[in-house]
């Protein structure tokens, strides 16, 4: 701006540092101004036609030492300086209408101070983003082609980071960040950097990286766009880009100033009528860019509430009070509306605030009339399904419920309420009526219900209630019983007749499971065993009931099962050679798993003719865990942690031959 502009504005000011290029002086080696991360452009090639303006410090760089980080999985491809980047330039020159001018740098070389756009493809599409109306000189650089995607990942959430950096001087680098969520639109969208690096956003639609010249005119804050016949108006100018000088013009009164962004307009008697006051700026392009604000002349008026000059209303009730015959209102309420709910007895008066220079003020006055209380004789009250209740109403001349009487007969549930009309709405009396189901009371558990011996047993009443009695004397909705009998409850909520239900309550011995028969049989036979205990029997091949039939080597498993639990037997079949008087056979197991599910629960020696035998069990680093030598028992394992253990077992059979063996065995818990 030239010295024919006196001073700027504050917000012109602070505009001009965060978003305008200037010819000022840099320290740091460079500073990145602004990204158009959503770029416009055909198809799918928006990476072709995004852009970066950034500022040159006070020493020239060389653009051959550039290289950038995007925030994509983009890789910078370097600058090019070719016939394709001439190209690029001298077509994008073509579409400048203003008198602005890219320029590629000489010998790739940003002098100091030069304000700097990086596109980011020679491959550019110059209809894409506009130059038309530049009217600044730019250095123009391009990244060489071949990164058709976006670099800027416009289209992911997050925090985005991008960096220059030149690798001469050593440190000159510039990094900047902002919010993805801030962005504001799609195609066009801009994120701008003042000098630390804060990030503001914003979108100029289709338009390149840069700030075309512009003006607005507007006035200042707590000036007032009309006016009366000698007052002034406090007028202010925001200057957008290149704007040398400017001038203000319009109306019959006179400016403090015509040539400041800051001026005051003085009106003149004679004016009658609304008028438009301008603003005019000037650059070395532009003759004249121009905004303008419309000053509204002021006539008289004559305000008027429509309800006339006093009116009655009921205590309680909102009334609506409507003014007339102007465009803006004030109320003794405050309210700036053309109309108000009211519901107090005053005064209340209205004045027209457009015409500030001859108000009016119209009134009326507002007094209450006598309000009836109703009331209702019943309480809240319950009753059973199939009975009635009789509602009264007292203390008006007339009610409304569901009748005009002054009584109503109820048969179901609600909130019945009543009111009076005349000569005002009365207050509102209201009674709950609850319509109360009879209760069919039952007991949850099934009848009859077992009861295991020498365990306790919980009976449930349902629906959920504390009216019940048991003939426990109980007075819950759940009772612990723990001998055998009848159990009765009794429901009552003295609104319905009482209702009882009953349960029977059988004792019933626990499961108990005993395999009986051989514990091995001669090769080519069969062997035969049966049950007995208490329960219901499963065998582990299959079978159910009392007996099973063996005819292979196994370890067979019976199980016994009732309402009380669940208990097991295990017996081992082998087979034996039943020909040789001395056959003998001994069976070691491998695997161990103590946890009381009567299978492999101990490590024990088992088979045919041994006569006697001593075992030992020892840990992997040769300690003797445990030894025995009685048939009947075995190591269980208790106190060992899980692992491979290893065992020395010496028989003699009754043959009179006596065999060692030795091995280990896992340990499983």
């Amino acid at each position: 701006m030239n010295s024919s502009v006196k001073k700027i504005s504050l917000t012109a000011l602070i505009t001009a540092l965060f978003l305008f290029t200037s010819n000022s002086t840099h320290a740091q080696c460079l500073e990145i101004e602004s990204i158009l991360v959503d770029a416009c452009g055909l198809g799918s090639l928006e990476g072709e036609n995004e852009m970066i303006r950034f500022k040159v410090g006070s020493t020239p760089l060389n653009s051959s030492n550039l290289t950038a980080s995007f925030p994509t999985a983009n890789t910078f491809l370097g600058i090019c300086q070719n016939g394709a980047s001439a190209n690029a330039t001298a077509n994008l020159n073509a579409t400048i209408i203003g008198c602005g001018f890219l320029k590629e740098p000489t010998a790739g070389i940003l002098p100091a101070n030069a304000n700097v756009l990086l596109l980011t493809s020679t491959d550019i599409d110059i209809t894409a983003n506009s130059f038309a109306n530049l009217n600044d000189t730019l250095y123009v650089i391009y990244q060489c082609a071949g990164n058709t995607s976006g670099h800027f990942g416009n289209n992911s959430a997050g925090i985005k980071t991008f960096s220059i950096s030149f690798s001469i001087p050593v440190g000159c680098t510039d990094v900047v960040s902002w919010q993805n969520s801030n962005l504001i639109g799609g195609n066009g969208a801009l994120v701008n950097f003042d000098p630390p690096g804060n990030a503001t956003f914003s979108n100029n639609g289709c338009q390149a990286a840069f700030v075309p010249s512009g003006i607005s005119a507007s006035v200042l804050l707590g000036s007032s766009l009309q006016i009366c016949p000698g007052d002034s108006i406090n007028l202010f100018g925001t200057l957008i880009g290149n704007i040398d000088s400017l001038k203000w013009s319009g109306g019959l009164g006179t400016f403090n100033d015509s040539e400041n962004d800051t001026a005051t307009y003085y009106s003149s008697i004679n004016e009658t009528d609304s008028f438009y006051i301008k603003i005019r700026g000037f650059n070395a392009c532009v003759s004249g860019i121009t905004d303008s604000v419309l000053v509204y002349f002021v006539d008289s008026s004559d305000v008027s509430i429509l309800e006339g000059t006093s009116i009655d209303i009921c205590p309680g009730t909102n009334t609506n009070l409507n003014a007339s015959g102007a465009s803006n209102y004030l109320w003794s309420t405050s309210s700036i509306s053309n109309s108000i709910s009211i519901n107090s007895a005053a005064q209340f008066f209205v004045t027209d605030t457009t015409n500030k220079c001859f108000p009016d003020t119209a009134f009326i006055q507002v007094n209450l009339s006598t309000q009836p209380s109703v009331t209702i004789s019943e309480n809240d009250t319950s009753i059973c399904q199939g009975e009635t209740v009789i509602l009264h109403a007292n203390g008006a001349n007339n009610y409304v419920w569901n009748n005009s009487s002054d009584s109503i007969t109820v048969i179901t549930s609600g909130s019945y309420f009543v009111y009076s009309t005349i000569p005002c709405l009365s207050d509102t009396d209201t009674v709950l009526v609850t319509v109360v189901q009879p209760t069919n009371v039952t007991i949850l558990e099934s009848n009859p219900s077992f009861l295991c011996n020498g365990t306790s047993f919980v009976l449930h009443a349902s629906p959920s209630s504390n009216n019940y009695t048991w003939n426990t004397s109980e007075n819950s909705d759940s009772i612990t019983i723990n001998t055998s009998g009848t159990y009765t409850v009794n429901f009552s909520d003295n609104i319905c007749p009482n209702t009882s239900a009953s349960i029977d309550i059988i004792d019933q011995s626990f499961p108990s499971a005993t395999i009986i028969g051989e514990s091995s049989f001669c090769f080519g036979e069969s062997l035969f065993l049966d049950a007995l205990g208490i329960g219901d029997f499963t065998w582990s091949n299959g079978d159910s009931g009392n007996s099973t039939l063996i005819n292979s080597p196994q370890q067979i498993i019976l199980t016994a099962t009732n309402f009380c639990g669940t208990a097991t037997d295990t017996k081992r079949i082998s087979e034996r050679n039943c020909n040789e008087n001395d056959s003998v056979y001994v069976f070691i197991p491998n695997v161990i798993t103590p946890n009381n599910d009567n299978s492999n629960d101990i490590f024990k020696i088992e088979g045919i003719g041994i006569k006697s035998f001593s075992g030992k069990i020892y840990n992997r680093w040769g300690k003797l865990l445990f030894e025995w030598n009685d048939i009947n028992t075995g190591w269980n394992g208790n106190e060992n942690s899980e692992g491979t253990y290893f065992f020395v077992v010496e028989i003699s059979f009754i043959n009179d031959e006596n065999e060692f063996y030795k091995g280990s065995v896992e340990l499983f818990k």
